[in-house]
């Protein structure tokens, strides 16, 4: 069996995700914590296994993999036997339109508008942050309540 890392931050839907499939695979797996909210993502050391600078990453024996549908494609063939996936070929087109609809329209749209309301509009003190600078990851990172 090949030796896998993940590489991410723990909390991220895309690396949950990964993780989700090793877990219901009963994979062994390393989780390497790269925080996308203090640049380490954008390291040079990180860069070097994904140019994006985005995470997941999944290291496969020394290969490195990136995107997630590209990683957990690979997995539910390598590590699940495509128990994850359907059958059918015209359901497996259906479930890769489902997942780039989810990427490209509603995951952008949830994270920008419920996650920022939700965890930094409510407090009083992230008001005029938020105010004088658009949500992106330093302005998280700097104003948790």
């Amino acid at each position: 069996m090949a030796t896998l890392t993940v590489y991410g931050t723990p909390i991220s839907t895309y690396v949950r995700t990964v993780r989700l499939l090793l877990e219901g695979a009963g994979a062994d797996y390393t989780l390497k914590n790269v925080s996308i909210f203090n640049g380490e993502s954008q390291s040079a050391d990180y860069l070097a296994k994904n140019p994006f600078g985005k995470v997941p990453t999944l290291e496969v024996d020394g290969t490195f993999l990136y995107e997630t549908n590209a990683i957990v494609e690979y997995l539910d063939a390598v590590v699940a036997n495509r128990r994850f996936s359907p059958s059918e070929l015209l359901l497996q087109a259906r479930m890769r339109q489902i997942m780039a609809i989810i990427d490209s329209y509603l995951y952008p749209l949830a994270i920008g508008t419920i996650v920022i309301q939700r965890l930094l509009w409510h407090c009083k003190s992230n008001v005029s942050i938020l105010r004088a600078q658009p949500p992106t990851s330093q302005v998280f990172s700097q104003s948790l309540c």
